[in-house]
């Protein structure tokens, strides 16, 4: 399963989307989360928070998929 995840998460990303969206959109149904709130969500956080190129939104969504996961639990 972690695989099909990965594969996703780099489809998404392949496709245009930012490494935050891609990720957040690949985890998005765990959490009942739409793919439009999951793209919106996770849009200012791409090529490096707000385009600064500071940290990579693949950890920042990675962080956003993290603080769901808790909250869920």
């Amino acid at each position: 399963m972690k695989n099909i995840r990965v594969s996703q998460a780099v489809s998404y990303f392949e496709s245009g989307l930012s490494c935050s969206q891609a990720i957040l959109l690949t985890y998005s149904p765990l959490f009942g989360i739409s793919q439009d709130d999951a793209l919106r969500i996770s849009r200012g956080f791409g090529g490096g928070m707000g385009h600064l190129s500071e940290t990579c939104g693949a950890i920042t969504g990675a962080f956003m998929v993290k603080g769901c996961y808790h909250a869920s639990g």
